[in-house]
């Protein structure tokens, strides 16, 4: 066992997988090496890996991707205070976001959670994203560089890769909101397959930052727009086992259908008041009218007559709003609109 100084643990044992018939996904330690223009790195290509653990009898077991006994072993004294080290995933998904990228990784590896991995899963980028990558190769335990299709292949190859018990996606530009976050959400080992909490969003177009809360694990919440974001949640390995990847027919708002789907499905979603991450309102997500377009094909798959006819409502009063804003209203008459809308949380 290999222990470095910022308390972290690293074993050359690798991660034991198991699987049943009915899993909808599949873990891997790395990317084949088929596609000629995939770069890789990190600590795994070095042959070092992480695991979960859980006192048993006394004695710290790793645990495999089923939360069962592998082996045990000795851990150093900082476990000392914990009976159960889940390992998190943290994922950050780029292209070409060098102007945001190291404020992410940098938020990530200064976490004093003594047991996640971090794993960054590149589309190819054609500016400086490769180099700062490269900066921290050996700090972050596996990257992957390579041309995909959007963001949700990119981060559906993040959850393959993904070793720990939870994951979490952290995209460049987002970051944890202290650097204890991943200590303070205190992840349970059974009873609930999403834990999440509030983020605070930042509009870099206005200069405004206020904190948006979580609303309720309900399918209300749902019908009326995303109540969570993917950088304040964790998921568990398991609820990916059962409900699968993103899927990659929505651009822009996959992670909204992979909840809903989720929630639908009756996984079980547990509302923590610890601030997770801070969020950057100009990503993905915020990509004018296909976003809009997208949460109404959602309503219209998963939701009943009425949350259909309430997503053809959203999505008319926030096409609506979205031109009056890029197209009728002054910078600083925005920035008034987006302070009201901050308070009101």
């Amino acid at each position: 066992m290999i222990v470095k100084s910022n308390n972290e643990i690293l074993l050359s044992i690798k991660p034991v997988y198991v699987y049943k018939k009915e899993d909808k996904l599949r873990s891997y330690l790395y990317l084949s090496d088929s596609l000629e223009q995939r770069i890789n790195g990190g600590k795994r290509t070095q042959g070092l890996f992480k695991h979960s653990y859980r006192k048993i009898e006394g004695n710290w077991c790793i645990l495999n991707n089923e939360g069962e006994k592998v082996i045990e072993v000795s851990l150093p004294e900082f476990a000392n205070e914990y009976e159960y080290l889940p390992l998190i995933t943290v994922v950050t998904v780029v292209y070409n976001g060098d102007k945001y990228l190291e404020k992410t990784i940098e938020s990530v590896l200064g976490q004093t959670y003594p047991n996640f991995e971090y794993i960054i899963i590149d589309g190819g980028s054609s500016d400086r994203t490769l180099e700062i990558i490269q900066k921290y190769n050996d700090k972050i335990d596996y990257w992957v560089s390579e041309p995909d299709n959007g963001i949700y292949e990119a981060m559906n190859k993040g959850l393959s890769l993904a070793a720990g018990s939870w994951i979490n996606f952290m995209n460049a530009g987002d970051s944890f909101y202290s650097f204890d976050t991943l200590k303070k959400i205190n992840l349970p080992e059974f009873d609930f397959d999403i834990v999440y909490g509030s983020i605070m969003a930042f509009d870099e177009k206005t200069g405004i930052r206020g904190k948006k809360p979580a609303k309720q694990w309900e399918l209300d919440s749902f019908i009326k727009g995303m109540p969570i974001r993917h950088q304040g949640a964790f998921v568990s390995l398991a609820a990916f086992k059962k409900e699968g990847i993103f899927n990659l027919k929505y651009k822009v708002s996959g992670d909204y259908e992979w909840f809903t789907r989720a929630v639908i499905h009756g996984l079980k979603g547990l509302r923590v008041e610890t601030i997770v991450a801070d969020f950057m309102l100009d990503g993905i997500s915020g990509l004018g009218y296909r976003s809009k377009i997208e949460n109404l094909q959602i309503a219209f798959e998963y939701f009943n007559y009425k949350g259909k006819l309430f997503g053809i409502f959203l999505c008319i009063h926030r096409c609506i709003k979205l031109f009056v804003i890029r197209n009728l209203i002054s910078k600083s008459i925005h920035k008034v609109y987006r302070q009201i809308k901050f308070e009101q949380f």
